[in-house]
């Protein structure tokens, strides 16, 4: 769930992540994989002149993201 919330471009839902890990309301895998998919800022103009290229961009960030969150959750939590 918290790798889907990295594709929102900015850094307002990675502030919401993050104060719920600090919470303990979710794990440390969780904000690994957060923090690997996020995009940040830069996704706004690559999805303003290319929409098609942001979104392979997000896929390409995401599928590291699952495996070293999973990874993280299998192995150390």
């Amino acid at each position: 769930m918290a790798v889907l919330v990295g594709f929102i471009p900015g850094c307002g839902p990675q502030i919401i992540i993050t104060s719920t890990y600090l919470m303990g309301i979710i794990p440390l895998s969780a904000q690994i994989g957060n923090a690997i998919s996020n995009d940040g800022d830069a996704l706004f103009p690559v999805l303003a002149i290319s929409p098609k290229v942001g979104l392979i961009a997000t896929l390409y960030s995401a599928v590291p993201a699952i495996i070293v969150s999973y990874g993280y959750l299998l192995i150390f939590e």
